[in-house]
């Protein structure tokens, strides 16, 4: 006994039998053994190595389908599920119900919700292992969240969104639901904001005992503006690309939750989108603003975006002394890779790489990437459909159906899904990458607990 003692009391010891538990969700199991476990697991220079060692991976995604009238499919397509998560695909399944038969009884709610309709569309957002999945009929529509690694947990429905009652004058207007990538404040928010033609207002509304609450809220002279990419959230950060509504130029706006406060990043004059949109006319800059923001942890923020089968990634950092600096980490030319790894397509083989051709994104760690081209049955207007997971991996597919994974450093392409595009109508709308929970999200420690 005393010499086991002695093995399980080694610092030492015990981070490298931690460090070789492999998935972060097990590292949260593991930490509820003691109060010992609980600390060494959630020291941030311990989950420092746990990363470097575990780099989050890419379980699968979410296939996005139009399927006519308005109406979108999405479908769960893994890609590594390992039996040790204990989950089977059918937890990230809402096309049957599955994923929201926990609510509560009787087991067929969203049957109900919807008015004892079948659903007819099914639209999703996925971030840090959560679900957000929009479920509606020509009757009603059903919001909810799940996460899919916590089959034991219940599902969220997600009330109506706030209405905001004043809505006249204003010359932006944006609603939308927005997931938090970091690890502190609520899982989502929901965002209004109104600009004039020099101010503009935001509101922040959190989810409260089942109803919407403002959380925050700022305002601040500055000129209205378009929204040009995904909205990001990582703590009390909020981070949107702009297009000024009257000027040709773009931006990089924060709205800091903490302070209350709006501030403008400028784009290096070097940056291609700043050109891009210089200069593009309307029709080009609506095919080829493919444009996504990704937290890249502690570095900063990624701005990844793609020009005429041209993507780009460039990082935002702030130092010490609180000064943003952007770096050009890669620029990827896909149509270089795919004719030295003889992939064809009728986008590439047509040569619609100008005002008619564009590509659609979504990140996921900046070193790998999924793409292709989607066009349905008419290459006109043909666009690009991307899923970026983490600046390492890009996801894509080329208009016929067929799925590709480029590793971003070694420029490596696999294909990884075929969709059936013979069905008339279908076509391929978006690509939601589905990674592994990172950061890790632990219980709060309760007092006196050992």
């Amino acid at each position: 006994m005393a010499a086991m003692s002695k093995v399980l009391g080694d610092e030492d010891l015990l981070r490298g039998i931690l460090l070789r538990v492999g998935f972060p969700t097990t590292l949260v199991r593991a930490s509820l053994v003691c109060k010992r476990w609980y600390l060494c697991a959630s020291d941030p220079a311990f989950l420092r190595r746990f990363r470097d060692l575990h780099p989050p991976r890419l379980l699968g995604f979410y296939l996005e389908l139009w399927v006519g009238n308005w109406r979108c499919r999405s479908r769960f397509v893994p890609m590594s599920l390992p039996p040790e998560l204990g989950v089977s695909r059918g937890s990230f399944d809402f096309e049957t119900y599955q994923g929201l038969r926990r609510c509560c009884p009787p087991p067929h709610l969203l049957f109900a919700l919807l008015g004892g309709y079948a659903a007819e569309s099914v639209k999703v957002q996925c971030w840090r292992g959560n679900v957000f999945a929009e479920i509606s009929n020509s009757h009603r529509r059903v919001q909810a969240v799940r996460s899919p690694l916590l089959p034991g947990r219940d599902s969220t429905i997600v009330p109506p969104f706030p209405s905001p009652r004043n809505n006249r004058g204003f010359i932006t207007k944006i609603d939308e639901f927005v997931p938090n990538y970091g690890a502190k404040g609520p899982s989502f928010i929901f965002l209004s904001v109104r600009c004039s033609t020099h101010r503009c207002v935001a509101k922040v509304y959190v989810l409260q005992d089942g109803a919407w609450s403002i959380h925050a809220s700022a305002s601040a002279e500055i000129p209205s503006f378009q929204t040009i990419s995904n909205i990001l959230l990582v703590d009390s950060r909020i981070f949107v690309l702009a297009k000024w509504t009257y000027r040709k130029d773009c931006v990089l706006i924060l709205l800091d939750l903490s302070s209350s406060s709006f501030s403008v990043i400028e784009l290096p004059e070097e940056m291609e989108i700043k050109k891009w949109y210089n200069g593009a006319n309307a029709l080009e800059q609506m095919y080829n603003g493919a444009n996504t923001l990704l937290w890249a942890d502690d570095s900063g923020v990624y701005l990844i975006y793609a020009i005429r089968l041209q993507v780009h990634i460039w990082l935002h950092s702030t130092n010490s002394d609180g000064v943003g600096n952007w770096l050009l980490v890669d620029t990827i030319n896909l149509r270089e890779i795919c004719a030295t790894q003889g992939i064809s397509s009728r986008v590439l083989d047509d040569g619609h790489d100008a005002a008619g051709f564009g590509v659609h994104m979504a990140m996921y760690n900046a070193e790998f990437l999924l793409f292709g081209w989607g066009g349905g049955h008419n290459t006109a207007g043909s666009r690009m459909r991307m899923a970026i997971c983490n600046a390492e991996f890009l996801l894509f597919e080329m208009g016929d159906g067929i799925i590709y994974s480029l590793d971003v450093r070694s420029r490596a392409v696999q294909k990884v899904h075929e969709c059936d595009m013979t069905v008339q109508h279908h076509r391929v709308a978006k690509i939601h990458p589905f990674m592994m929970i990172w950061p890790p999200v632990f219980p709060a420690l309760m007092d006196g607990c050992d």
